[in-house]
């Protein structure tokens, strides 16, 4: 693939790991509820579930304990409750280091911006946030049901911003994301260590992110 020849247009954002830190919140979400079921969950289980839809991180999270579907729609509904709780007083001082000011480059530059993440839970908090006005499309699993890392949420984020998926640029933080990219295939930005060492191009934090890089950058 050869980006040069599809100038880039548009960078879609995956959310939690890259906008905010909502990772430890769901962290402890998942860990309390794991202490509820008497079901043994560290860092290193929670690692697993990073990127997947709601559905399949219950199903992981579970290790294969029966449910019945009651049970299973019970048990999603309590970790978001959980995870709701944690983020009630979540603003614009929980951007990550180095984000607003992204943003607003790639923004005042005239790129189009979309959200691509598989929380539900999405717009409330790009609105705690304050940045929502500045994204032109969030996708989401409130529409898109097949979550990371099939494509279809970029592809999707894509479609709404109208422009090619060869001209866009995916920031992502975990594995089941830049195989999401890679598929759409988008030019993918990994944010974080080992777990993004497929992207194209890797950077220690958002704080890091070199955006003449990306835009000079040939695959």
């Amino acid at each position: 693939m050869n980006f040069i020849t599809n100038p880039i247009k548009a960078f879609i954002f995956d959310m939690d790991g890259v906008l905010t830190d909502t990772v430890e919140y769901h962290f402890l979400s998942w860990q309390q509820l794991a202490a509820e079921l008497n079901i043994s969950f560290t860092r290193k289980d929670y690692e697993k579930l990073l990127g997947l839809s709601r559905p399949d991180s219950m199903k992981l999270f579970l290790q294969d304990r029966p449910t019945t579907d009651s049970e299973f729609q019970q048990l999603l509904q309590t970790k978001n409750e959980y995870f709701l709780q944690r983020i009630e007083h979540l603003s614009p001082a929980n951007l990550l280091p180095g984000v607003s000011n992204l943003l607003n480059t790639v923004k005042q530059a005239g790129f189009k911006l979309a959200v691509a993440s598989s929380s539900r839970n999405t717009p409330v908090i790009l609105q705690r946030l304050e940045i929502a006005s500045l994204f032109d499309a969030v996708s989401d699993s409130n529409t898109i049901q097949q979550a990371k890392p099939a494509p279809d949420l970029f592809l999707d984020a894509a479609d709404r911003l109208r422009v090619p998926p060869q001209a866009c640029v995916v920031l992502e933080d975990s594995a089941a994301g830049v195989e999401a990219g890679l598929a759409a295939g988008m030019l993918v930005v990994g944010i974080g260590d080992e777990l993004v060492r497929s992207a194209h191009l890797r950077y220690s934090a958002m704080s890091a992110v070199n955006l003449a890089q990306i835009l000079a950058y040939q695959h």
